[in-house]
């Protein structure tokens, strides 16, 4: 654990706990970290509702846990199950859970149980699947998002040790059937491991290449916040600025590397647009004359005399949100967008009943009555976080619209 320091004092850690042996043993030795630092762990377990028994399975993964004094919440995936892609549905909606339990009880730190073998595994298949550096650095120890830190602590230690640690202590574990069925990509890449091993690509030679995609992904991050530091402007509002010559002089795969990192984080996603688009992308905006406009990774990108303005397209805003306490979570937030926290302020009077958030694309704004309507670009206004009620617009913080008292915080 202390590779993935700093920790508060007397940490609170959350662990999420399938119910298998890796997760269950990581979350035994967590809480054992936990108490000599005066902390706690609490224990998440998603039931996804994919299997006939496993919300009996995720009852006895408390039960177990429970014997050991840590606390436990199942956390249901309720929503439709599609028909085709579900590992890789169930595994976002099985981080989207765990975040939002994380954010809402205020834990800094949510602990996954991937192991030695897994970081094998995920870097064979992002080769597979034609990954580059990035890909095939695989797994991170630790990855930050905008709610907790997201920790590995187990990627140097193989699966047999950590079934050894278990059954030392007599804690039996769930058996999930799906990791032995070939149906799965991972099964199969996991089945041909012995294969590669006697053609020469053992799990030392792969540990060697993974080691060298690690230091070159770590390299190319310390020059990607550089290149953006020094040649992008973001903005309260939602949008950004790039220098041309940004794009121009870096090297290539640089370049490509910073403009989707400004495509995430303006469009309000979780990864990085294609590489091969963000590539083309790129070649069009360094040929392109002023106005030339594309959209790629929910944004929209457009051509100026020496700067590309990239900020949200209008399209797949989210829908209309009535403003309830139901709506908002834990300390008063509300997670817009991908892009923006909302805070409740409290005020002298209660909410109107019929107050709604939504984006501002759907109501007309009369330019008027808004104190400096050149200080945000009208392209960018439709993407904007708004507050309607019965009476019209009542409020657009970004562009300084206030029709009566401040209701709301827009960070």
């Amino acid at each position: 654990m202390a590779a993935l320091e700093p920790f508060e004092p007397a940490p609170h850690l959350a662990v999420a706990v399938s119910g298998g042996a890796d997760s269950l043993a990581l979350c035994l030795l967590v809480h054992a970290w936990a108490l000599t630092r005066g902390g706690r762990v609490t224990a998440l377990t998603v039931d996804h509702r994919l299997r006939a028994d496993s919300t009996a399975e995720a009852a006895q993964v408390g039960c177990w846990l429970r014997t050991h004094g840590i606390e436990h919440r199942i956390l249901v995936w309720s929503e439709t199950k599609p028909a085709t892609g579900i590992q890789e549905a169930a595994r976002q909606a099985r981080y989207r859970l765990l975040v939002a339990a994380c954010r809402e009880a205020c834990v800094l730190h949510l602990l996954l149980a991937h192991h030695a073998a897994d970081q094998t595994e995920t870097m064979l298949l992002r080769l597979l699947g034609g990954s580059g550096v990035f890909g095939l650095a695989a797994m991170q120890p630790v990855v930050v998002t905008p709610h907790c830190r997201i920790l590995r602590p187990l990627l140097g230690i193989q699966p047999g040790s950590l079934r050894q640690y278990l059954s030392a202590r007599g804690q039996p574990w769930v058996e999930d059937a799906t990791n032995r069925s070939s149906t799965f990509a991972r099964v199969r890449v996991r089945r041909a491991l012995p294969s590669l091993a006697a053609n020469g690509l053992d799990s030392g030679e792969i540990s060697r290449i993974h080691a060298t995609m690690q230091h070159a992904r770590a390299m190319t991050d310390a020059a990607t916040v550089a290149w953006l530091a020094s040649g992008v402007t973001c903005h309260a509002a939602g949008y950004a600025e790039m220098d041309l010559s940004c794009l121009g002089d870096a090297p290539t795969f640089l370049a490509v590397r910073v403009l989707g990192r400004l495509i995430m984080a303006v469009g309000g996603g979780c990864w990085e647009p294609d590489e091969a688009a963000v590539h083309r992308l790129r070649q069009r905006c360094l040929v392109a004359a002023p106005g030339m406009v594309a959209t790629l990774g929910r944004c929209r990108l457009q051509c100026r005399a020496h700067s590309l303005l990239v900020c949200r397209e209008r399209r797949n805003l989210p829908l209309p949100q009535l403003v309830s306490p139901q709506l908002m979570s834990t300390a008063g937030v509300v997670h817009w967008d991908g892009r923006f926290a909302i805070r409740i302020v409290a005020t002298a009077t209660a909410l109107p009943a019929s107050l709604q958030l939504q984006a501002l694309a759907a109501i007309p704004v009369d330019e008027r009555v808004v104190p400096n309507p050149s200080a945000v670009p009208k392209v960018v206004w439709p993407t904007l976080p708004a507050l309607v009620d019965t009476h019209g617009l009542a409020q657009v913080p970004h562009l300084g619209y206030r029709r009566g008292g401040k209701i709301l915080t827009f960070m």
